[in-house]
């Protein structure tokens, strides 16, 4: 992903990875030094597999690439169990392992002779190894390449016993080339959820990899259960100490740091010690400044409203029993994962991040741990006895799988506990910040009016009356000041679609804003495979458009995707908080505008009174 830096001025983001020798001299903050050690041992002299745990956003991948570059290390094999499949099945899973064994096995001049897999699988010559890797390749530049590469897929299912056969001999033979096991590293396996059946299918390609110098790739979460993990050495990544987190944010602010000294303690407390959440706080709060008209409170406030608005709108929540024992003990017990009546709960609270590791434990099985702090904002406060209104608020956060039990801003200093608290619920429910129509159409278009900004917007609507109009206003605004190669396509999922490949196709055309509007009836697997190849979106300007009835299923199933993206209502963003004299009033004064033809401003000014005067017989037919 190629992500420009800045020098001296600010270098925000939502948490992606560092990969670069820029980032790292611009942006690495040294936090995790015993990590950096045992990891950076284990890549110069280590013997057996490693794996390499932490929590969502714990900054396992720019560790990993950190010590790969200060070392010099190559891996002679990378497995990418995210990004690189496509079908979440076994045979999916086994192309990825088969394909990237067989690319380093050809590096290395490894004999071949002795399977007939090409044959077997894609029916080529016994010995035609360079076709049966091209046709494995996961392009996605040709609708007959992939329907070639699951009939692929599904012939490895088929044939499994000789497939593992073949990879085992392919990795004894790299040891033998090299004199030593072979560097793997597998990454992406922290993407799936345990106990989830895609995992269940990944343990069967882990098992041959142990043997090797593996490095995986787990969410800390995968320590705690049976598999093939226990007793293997293991790096794992907890909460920062607050003086990691606080440089890691002044070094995102650059020259502008010394202007947000009394706001970097604050939202580092908000991070509860997970960067990504840290830089997330940081970018949403720099952005609710930049655009919409606020003090720095109701800036910080904005910022973990958006944050909240994750864990309680869309994820699924655990049971508040662990919840209230975690922030009342400081700990959560590895011999005790699970409740009576909800066995994954505390499993679920790890992997969704609702319960952040701080630490290791130092005698027994008690990790030192904390609610996330973001969490903790809508726990605190009970609400005062209820109006109709709020019990109506009440039952809908309760069937949405919200806390019920009272929120509001507590770890950020209000004075008004209780009016907080009603905002804060209002503010989870209605998504979006009130404001007028113009800062609002700035917050969702800014990241388009600049190549150097790789942004994913998820634009969730209930009228599809509005999404041409809005798309098109979005699309002048991004050739504004320069001009961008702006592309729109549907994809539609189902049973017997390929949405995914369609976005991987769509992404390789290097458009440089793509507009996505997700429709039909798309499977669970293929949501959840949308999820895994979140890295390929990265270095894109996406915006995704989801009808409002479908929203839920996909943001539950985009554990990994959906921290990485800015979500708007378009309705409740528009209509709610924008009056409909507000609305005549601009198209009044539009108007009167003189702009030359067919100037980018003028072509942006036709769209904008386009979308409001729609938007003004929305609000009359109200």
């Amino acid at each position: 992903m190629n992500t420009t830096r800045h020098p001296f001025g600010t270098n925000l983001d939502s948490g992606i990875p560092l990969t670069s020798e820029e980032d790292f001299r611009l942006l690495f903050v040294e936090c995790q030094s015993d990590s950096r050690r045992r990891l950076t041992e284990w890549l110069t002299a280590g013997s057996g597999p490693l794996l390499l745990c932490g929590q969502i956003g714990s900054g396992k991948t720019t560790l990993l690439a950190k010590c790969l570059l200060d070392t010099g290390q190559r891996p002679n094999v990378e497995i990418r169990f995210d990004c690189d499949v496509i079908r979440q099945t076994a045979g999916g899973f086994w192309r990825a392992v088969l394909l990237a064994i067989s690319e380093a096995a050809a590096r290395s001049g490894v004999d071949f002779s002795f399977s007939r897999l090409p044959k077997e699988l894609a029916g080529l010559e016994s010995g035609d190894w360079d076709g049966l890797m091209a046709a494995m390749a996961p392009r996605v530049d040709s609708v007959a390449h992939a329907e070639r590469r699951r009939q692929i897929e599904d012939a490895l299912e088929a044939t499994l016993e000789v497939t593992v056969g073949t990879v085992t001999k392919l990795l004894q033979s790299l040891h033998a080339k090299a004199g030593r096991p072979p560097i793997v590293l597998a990454t992406g396996l922290d993407k799936y959820a345990p106990q989830s059946p895609a995992m269940f299918l990944l343990l069967d390609c882990v098992r041959p990899l142990l043997e090797c110098r593996s490095v995986f790739e787990l969410n800390a979460v995968h320590l705690f259960g049976s598999g093939p993990w226990e007793g293997i050495e293991r790096v794992l990544l907890t909460g920062l100490p607050d003086a990691a987190s606080h440089e890691l944010l002044r070094r995102r602010l650059g020259r502008y740091a010394p202007t947000r000294q009394t706001l970097v303690p604050k939202i580092s407390q908000l991070a509860g010690g997970n960067p990504r959440q840290a830089l997330r706080l940081l970018s949403a709060f720099e952005q609710s400044k930049q655009h919409v008209r606020t003090s720095d409170a109701e800036a910080l406030q904005t910022a973990v409203r958006q944050a909240a608005r994750d864990f309680f709108a869309f994820a699924e929540a655990p049971a508040p029993e662990l919840l209230k024992s975690v922030q009342r003990q400081g700990l959560i017990e590895s011999g005790l994962l699970a409740l009576p009546g909800d066995k994954e709960t505390a499993r679920l609270a790890l992997y969704g991040n609702w319960v952040l590791l701080q630490g290791v434990p130092v005698n027994g099985t008690a990790w030192p741990a904390r609610v996330n702090p973001v969490v903790e904002a809508v726990m605190q406060f009970p609400v005062r006895a209820e109006s109709p209104e709020e019990a109506a608020l009440k039952r809908f956060a309760e069937q949405a799988g919200m806390s019920s039990t009272g929120i509001g801003l507590g770890s950020i200093g209000s004075e008004k506990a209780q009016e907080v608290a009603q905002w804060n619920l209002r503010g989870v429910l209605e998504y979006g910040t009130p404001s007028k129509l113009s800062e609002i159409l700035d917050a969702i278009s800014a990241a388009l009016l600049s190549r150097r900004r790789h942004d994913r917007t998820i634009l969730v609507y209930r009228n599809a009356e509005l999404v041409d109009p809005l798309r098109e206003y979005l699309f002048a605004s991004a050739n504004a000041y320069e001009v961008q190669r702006c592309r729109h396509a549907e994809v539609i999922g189902g049973e017997s679609e390929q949405p995914v490949e369609k976005i991987l196709q769509l992404l390789s055309a290097q458009d440089d804003v793509l507009s996505l509007h997700l429709r039909g009836s798309w499977t669970d697997d293929q949501i959840s495979a949308l999820d895994k190849q979140r890295d390929k979106l990265l270095g894109r300007e996406i915006l995704l458009w989801l009808p409002e009835a479908q929203a839920r299923r996909f943001l539950r199933g985009w554990e990994h995707l959906r921290q990485l993206c800015q979500l708007f209502v378009v309705e409740d963003e528009l209509l709610a908080s924008l009056p409909q004299s507000e609305i005549r009033a601009e198209l009044e004064l539009l108007g009167r505008a003189n702009h030359e033809a067919q100037t980018p401003e003028a072509i942006r000014i036709g769209h904008l009174k386009a979308l409001l005067s729609l938007l003004d017989l929305s609000k009359a037919g109200a």
